[in-house]
């Protein structure tokens, strides 16, 4: 775990190898209180990501039920540092709280990586 100051941040995980493409995977888990409905908070998410991000391109956008709940997933091909990376955010609301996995992988590690980065979305609790 990574220490942090900034208050949304959950949970910082990466990887303690580092694959052939030489970029370290990493996932992190944020919340932020809001009021709006998961639709909305998507659609905000993906201005702000695609804003934030050089080169990025938005692959998959939608909301589907898991264990009885709207999550919105997200898929971006983008641009840092002369690597092609992925990135999946996994995004449901708890109690007026956006809980969000944020994952990111070089493009091509990303087969070894995407069961896990669902795997631990969906094993996810939040505190109580």
């Amino acid at each position: 775990m990574t220490p942090t100051k900034d208050p949304r941040i959950h949970l910082m995980l990466a990887t303690e190898w580092l694959p052939a493409s030489g970029y370290r995977p990493r996932a992190v888990v944020t919340r932020e209180p809001t009021a709006l409905d998961l639709e909305t908070y998507q659609g905000s998410l993906i201005a702000g990501v695609l804003q934030g991000l050089a080169e990025a391109e938005l692959e998959e956008a939608e909301i589907y039920p898991v264990d009885g709940r709207p999550m919105s997933y997200l898929r971006i091909w983008h641009r840092t540092d002369g690597s092609d990376l992925m990135t999946e955010a996994r995004t449901w609301i708890h109690e007026d709280v956006a809980w969000t996995v944020v994952s990111t992988v070089e493009h091509t590690d990303y087969p070894d990586f995407c069961d896990l980065f669902e795997d631990l979305t969906l094993h996810f609790e939040e505190p109580t």
